[in-house]
């Protein structure tokens, strides 16, 4: 073909064409796109109770903790300072330590719109007083709430205590809109929520899951990679969980304890261990022969089979306590005397207890279902028949368990089992909740009353704040007499175990905060 004039314009035009295609092709790559909703997937194991913010005392700090805020934030193992402003931005005390003014944050509203301030905080505190409800003793030591202004607020003490560490509570602290305080828990627990937190709930189906969405309002800002959706569900299978996790199905989930080892080559997740704030108790009815006599509970505690708990049962997620205070907390003692298996030291305790030959029967009880408690008592019960002491292995039901427990302590099981961790972080939340007196059982299901360890106590939590050495001196004579009279084996601290996605990133585990996931810190 003959190549005129007119042929090389055309081709000149399609060149053109071409290069302005492509160079619009590239300037497209670059352009700023919609963001595709950021989902965050949750696996919870068990549903949430009750999900009203001043009754809830279970693990319901899941969904609250996204949506609802406390005035200070209890920091991680590490940090430079122990707390960090929250919706209060500073705190002052009197000298006495009998006065703390809080200054609070401005700018902040509740999910309904309202604008948080001094009278939310005095409402959301007096509503939980009022309701009496579990974690409504955290603020026992206030005698009065002041509104200095609309961002200062006041608390009167009637005894010295590490009050902002109080407000920084697990449960029970969390602030609520004025709006709700007069809402009852068939509200809250409906579905409808107050907080100021980062999330709203946007749909809540009870045993099922929650679906929550970002509060746009949020004080904190969403300029960084946050999720705009998360969605919790309720999976109690945990093998149906790890399938999820492993399809990309779910980012957080829980797993089989069984299965950490097999899954810690799986490239898409990421496993990590680390201290909590967790252990658990193995009480022994001291109101009741045998074990009303303090040898009788030593031989008991020689014979519990700790390293295998640990290495056969924990499979590695938990180290043998020591002391009643878990690891890494303040008032945690390692060199306090550690209890081990010992035939020879039981039988020899027996001995001078008046059971030579054992001989008696104990009946030990635990919540149906929880196989790892059925595990452990399993391997307790071979090692106590090697002494001549029968158990008698009880499944019960959760509620069939507590109320034999808390009814009266002569007719109640010899031995029951319960996992303890902090509302707030002091050795007085375990000391006291699980060992104190109680004119009625709530958590000490040894029955055991000291009044010499009651005072000690009582009395190292007063000077928790302002005499913190002192403090420690009596946490850990009570520490001592506990070991001694052994109204329980504390056999271990557990570790917290997290199952996730490699494409999470911002995660950062706070034992303060057990079984807690600060959402908003989160991006992928």
């Amino acid at each position: 073909m003959e190549k005129t004039a007119s042929s090389k314009r055309n081709m000149y035009i399609a060149i053109v064409a071409v290069a302005i295609i492509a160079v619009g092709a590239v300037a497209y790559m670059f352009w700023p796109k919609p963001q595709a909703a950021r989902v965050l997937t949750i696996l919870i194991g068990t549903e949430w109770v009750n999900i009203d913010p001043s009754e809830s005392y279970q693990n319901e700090q899941e969904l609250l903790a996204n949506v609802y805020e406390t005035l200070v934030r209890y920091n991680p193992p590490g940090s430079a300072t122990t707390l960090s402003p929250l919706l209060a931005t500073n705190w002052t005390s009197s000298d006495n330590g009998l006065t703390w003014t809080f200054q609070l944050r401005q700018n902040v509203k509740f999910h309904d719109g309202t604008v948080f301030n001094a009278t939310a905080v005095k409402l959301s505190i007096e509503r939980g007083i009022n309701l009496k409800a579990g974690p409504a003793y955290i603020w026992d030591p206030v005698q009065q709430i002041i509104i200095l202004d609309a961002y200062t607020i006041q608390f009167k003490l009637k005894y010295l205590v590490p009050f902002p560490v109080i407000t920084s509570s697990l449960y029970g602290a969390w602030i609520i809109s004025p709006k709700a305080i007069n809402q009852s828990d068939i509200w809250f627990n409906a579905g409808n929520e107050a907080g100021t937190g980062p999330y709203m709930i946007a749909n809540y189906t009870k045993g099922e899951n929650a679906i929550l969405q970002r509060f746009v309002d949020y004080w904190g800002s969403w300029s960084g990679w946050h999720f705009d959706t998360v969605l919790f569900k309720v999976v109690r299978d945990t093998a149906t969980s790890e399938q999820m996790l492993v399809a990309g199905d779910a980012q957080i989930g829980n797993v089989a304890t069984e299965r950490l080892a097999a899954l810690s080559t799986n490239t898409a997740l990421n496993i990590s261990r680390d201290p909590s704030y967790i252990n658990l108790l193995v009480y022994l009815n001291t109101q009741r022969p045998p074990l009303n006599n303090a040898l009788v509970r030593q031989a008991m505690a020689y014979a519990f089979p700790y390293k295998d708990v640990v290495d056969t049962i924990y499979k590695g997620t938990a180290v043998q306590a020591v002391g009643a205070i878990p690891h890494g907390m303040f008032g945690h003692f390692d060199d306090l005397y550690k209890y081990s298996f010992n035939l020879t030291k039981a039988k020899e305790l027996l001995t001078q207890a008046g059971y030579p030959n054992g001989g008696f029967k104990v009946v030990a009880t635990y919540t149906q279902g929880s196989t790892t408690w059925q595990s452990l008592y399993e391997l307790y019960q071979s090692n106590l028949a090697q002494l001549n002491i029968t158990m008698e292995i009880k499944a019960m039901t959760a509620s069939a368990k507590y109320a034999m427990a808390r009814g009266d302590p002569t007719t109640a099981q010899d031995i029951t089992i319960l996992m303890w961790w902090p509302t707030y972080v002091t050795p007085y939340d375990f000391l006291f909740n699980l060992f104190h007196t109680e004119s009625k059982p709530i958590y000490n299901l040894g029955y055991w009353y000291n009044s010499t360890y009651d005072q000690l106590i009582d009395s190292a939590f007063e000077v928790e704040s302002t005499n913190p050495t002192l403090a420690l001196q009596n946490y850990r004579k009570a520490q001592e007499i506990l070991i001694q009279e052994m109204p329980a084996i504390v056999p271990i601290d557990q570790q917290h175990v997290s199952v996730m996605r490699k494409e999470i990133k911002g995660w950062v585990y706070n034992p303060a905060y057990t079984n807690t996931i600060f959402i908003y810190d989160l991006y992928m």
